[in-house]
């Protein structure tokens, strides 16, 4: 499955800093999902960030 290389996630909608869309292999959340640690969690089970910019998982 060709999938964005810039996947939403909890730390950031439009994929982590600095990512170029491209068109990747791989596997994407279902709707209503979001990538968390590696795992596709409800969006509103996004854990924080920091004041230092890390991203902490509920």
């Amino acid at each position: 499955m060709c999938v964005s290389s810039c996947p939403e996630t909890c730390l950031g909608i439009s994929g982590p800093p600095g990512c170029s869309e491209k068109c990747v292999e791989g596997c994407e959340c279902d709707p209503g999902f979001i990538l968390s640690d590696n795992k596709c969690v409800p969006v509103k089970d996004c854990g924080c960030v920091d004041s230092s910019g890390s991203y902490h998982p509920v």
